[in-house]
């Protein structure tokens, strides 16, 4: 006696579907949630009035010269969120604790902004254009330069982890300022 069950019920492959999409889909924003509570930044954030957007870098170098600082140059754009999260977690607190003061000046380049900027010779060209020139291409960029804009040490290039971005920042500025003795 045949009961005309062939194995499968009406509507039971469709709601499998859906159910490994929405485990799917959930696992996602679990995970997306994860890397957001990683990078945590403000969502509507105020300009620092800790890190100063340098538009002469002639005149930051002459500074840096006179002084015997180095000049570190943190390339972002306004829509990076983890150039935020870098200025608000590690750089603003190094500067608030002292990190930088006596040994280097920090200054921010915002690539996306359409000003122009005066490079280490003088010249007025456009941020793109200077960000160009020094091969910057990803967000946040971090340069360790001397007076006259040569790089003294390895660049860092974006963020992994947080938690080592200030010890790798201090260990970069360490070797700078040793090349630049040197």
């Amino acid at each position: 006696m045949s009961t005309g069950y062939s194995g499968s019920r009406p509507g039971y492959e469709q709601f499998s579907i859906v159910f490994v999409w929405a485990v799917v889909l959930l696992a996602a924003m679990a995970f997306s949630q994860t890397m957001a509570e990683t990078y945590e930044y403000e969502d509507d954030p105020v300009e620092s009035t800790l890190i100063r957007t340098v538009f002469d870098l002639s005149a930051l170098g002459k500074q840096a010269a006179q002084t015997g600082r180095i000049v570190i140059l943190s390339f972002s754009t306004d829509w990076c969120e983890y150039c935020e999260a870098l200025d608000q977690q590690v750089l603003e607190p190094m500067i608030l604790s002292g990190d930088f003061a006596g040994r280097a000046l920090l200054r921010k380049i915002v690539v996306d902004d359409i000003s122009s900027i005066r490079d280490f010779d003088g010249r007025l060209k456009s941020v793109l254009d200077f960000a160009l020139e020094r091969k910057i291409s990803l967000y946040p960029t971090l340069l360790f330069v001397d007076a006259s804009g040569d790089e003294l040490t390895q660049r860092i290039v974006g963020i992994t982890v947080l938690e080592f971005a200030a010890d790798n920042i201090s260990k970069a500025m360490q070797q700078a300022l040793l090349k630049q003795r040197s």
